[in-house]
């Protein structure tokens, strides 16, 4: 069973699935204005969607930044994997960002855990 079979079978009612949309997340746009995101950082962006906007953004804005999106509503399986394995590539991530994602979980005891 993947990640995200078991999640939906086990814990909430909606995914985001229906709910992902063509924008930068505020937290992005913050992170590089307050100048977080720096050269050279490799940055994980857990549940980043189904559109690129925010990698391109942020990779246009911050040079040598390595902005990965993995998501496992919106994401292929195969796309995923290659995430991680970059994330394992390079030694870990600088900085795991998770925006707008707690927002699209109905049952409030998930977004409690």
């Amino acid at each position: 069973m993947s990640f995200k079979e078991f999640y939906m079978y086990e814990a909430q009612e909606f995914s985001s699935e229906k709910t992902s949309i063509a924008q930068v997340a505020a937290l992005h746009t913050y992170l590089m204005k307050s100048g977080i995101y720096r050269i050279d950082q490799t940055v994980l962006d857990w549940g980043g969607g189904k559109f690129d906007i925010a990698k391109n953004k942020v990779e246009d804005s911050v040079d040598g930044i390595n902005f990965q999106v993995y998501d496992p509503f919106n994401r292929s399986e195969e796309h995923n994997k290659k995430v991680l394995e970059e994330i394992k590539k390079v030694g870990g991530a600088d900085i795991i960002t998770i925006a707008n994602v707690l927002n699209v979980i109905k049952e409030k005891d998930e977004r409690i855990k």
